[in-house]
């Protein structure tokens, strides 16, 4: 017989588990707010940190698309602009999109028409994520909720009117972040159309542990997995 004394853990949903992580907490930072360095080490590190950030741009229908942080933004913020000396207009801010700054933008994806932006957020930290769908003229989203997606891109095709995903079945009501994730499958998402319209195009039961991803070629012919 093997002992299990912390088996209780398991239950992520347990009172006595959220009791046990905030006694942890409160014990950690008795310890590490007496530090006297800690006030100056987060001072000068505030001041390294502050610097305006900018990932390499994406090109699509003539734009640019890019991702910017102002210096302590928690977030990068993603813009467009018409070319590299434009006055560039932001696109989504994910710091606005929750007060805690529990959601974070994971991933993002222009279409190759340049009049739609498919991005990736997720909740609390969580591997999984929910695409949605941005109308790039009205500024306002589509209707677009694709769910259960995890270790995936999002590839346009040549058309713009959809994109290749990666997605699981979705897990057990309440057991999304303690459940096994296995059988991915790569689907297409027609945009301005709900998930349950979504076709699958491979899929490899046989291998259920498998990740499985899909690309477009430039000319658009051909899908890579």
């Amino acid at each position: 017989k093997v002992p299990a004394p912390y088996r209780w853990m398991e239950n992520l949903n347990s009172q006595d588990v959220a009791r046990w992580v905030a006694q942890e907490n409160q014990l950690t930072h008795a310890f590490l707010d007496r530090i006297p360095e800690r006030p100056w080490m987060r001072a000068r590190l505030t001041r390294l940190w502050n610097y305006e950030k900018v990932s390499v741009p994406r090109r699509e229908a003539g734009k640019l698309f890019f991702g910017r942080n102002s210096g302590l933004q928690n977030q990068s913020a993603i813009f467009e602009a018409d070319s590299a000396t434009a006055p560039p207009r932001m696109l989504i801010d994910p710091n606005a999109l929750s007060v805690d700054g529990s959601v974070a933008l994971l991933d993002y994806a222009p279409s190759h028409d340049g009049h739609a932006v498919a991005y990736a957020l997720s909740q609390g930290g969580s591997d999984w994520e929910t695409i949605h769908v941005r109308n790039l003229d009205s500024g306002r989203d589509l209707g677009d909720e694709v769910q259960w997606v995890k270790f995936s891109n999002i590839a346009w095709t040549r058309d713009s009117k959809g994109f290749f995903y990666s997605r699981y079945p979705a897990p057990p009501q309440g057991e999304a972040i303690s459940d096994r994730v296995t059988d991915q499958a790569l689907y297409y998402h027609t945009a301005g159309t709900p998930q349950s319209a979504d076709k699958k195009i491979y899929a490899r039961p046989d291998r259920p542990e498998w990740v499985i991803n899909g690309s477009v070629s430039e000319d658009g012919r051909y899908l890579f997995v």
